[in-house]
């Protein structure tokens, strides 16, 4: 599922490219990964997953145009050459200044908030932490460039996450899930999972049908999938 919206994602975002003008493949491949980061965080607060890629993959790819766009505008106002010889006058800043530089640490911090918030606040509304492991989890990451701090993150969220699919499973031993095929493709999504937004998502399709679950086993007396996480 994961990689399908990032394969969509990608291609979308290279016929944009195209469409612009834009051949450098480090660039596309920062656009690419730019909107997918930002679709993956925006999805993960959505309950229609289907419904919400197309609308919010457009919206993204509406506001990298008018970004490239604008950056173009910039640049070719400031390459403009003066009319009839006028001298261009070049601002200079003021003496003694000396530009503001974020030590590398300061932004790793700024990098990591992101992941760090859907830790403490999304990870914990799901039952996926408890309040203290998601603190021990965003306190490991300090020092850490984000994609790393996140992959350990993930890992660890992820072997959780298939414990507690399997004790599900053994109490419900009928339901959808425990089909053989639908246990290897769950295993294999979850494997897939490479952060935190992807795994939320992931989460939540597992509670929906676990949800349809107890709905029609009211005495199963199961408080959700991944609620014992919170003990």
């Amino acid at each position: 599922m994961i990689d399908a919206l990032e394969m969509n994602v990608a291609a979308r975002v290279m016929l944009l490219s195209t469409s612009l003008g834009i051949g450098d493949a480090r660039r596309v491949s920062i656009y690419q990964r730019a909107v997918f980061d930002a679709m993956r965080h925006r999805l993960c607060g959505s309950d229609t997953f289907e419904d919400a890629v197309e609308l919010i993959l457009a919206q993204e790819l509406d506001m990298l145009k008018a970004s490239v766009l604008a950056r173009r505008a910039r640049v070719d106002a400031g390459s403009t050459q003066p009319v009839n010889g006028a001298s261009k006058k070049t601002e200079k800043a003021p003496s003694g200044y000396v530009p503001e530089v974020k030590p590398l640490e300061e932004k790793l911090k700024e990098a990591r908030k992101p992941v760090q918030k859907l830790i403490t606040e999304d990870c914990v509304a799901m039952g996926l932490v408890d309040p203290d492991l998601a603190d021990r989890l965003v306190l490991g990451m300090t020092g850490k460039y984000s994609r790393d701090a996140e992959l350990e993150v993930v890992d660890q969220l992820r072997t959780k996450l298939h414990k507690q699919v399997r004790a599900f499973l053994r109490r419900a031993k009928d339901c959808p899930l425990a089909n053989p095929r639908a246990q290897e493709e769950l295993r294999e999504d979850i494997a897939r999972v490479t952060s935190v937004g992807g795994l939320l998502m992931l989460c939540r399709q597992i509670n929906r049908e676990q949800a349809r679950w107890d709905k029609a086993h009211p005495r199963g007396g199961l408080r959700g999938l991944l609620g014992s996480l919170r003990r």
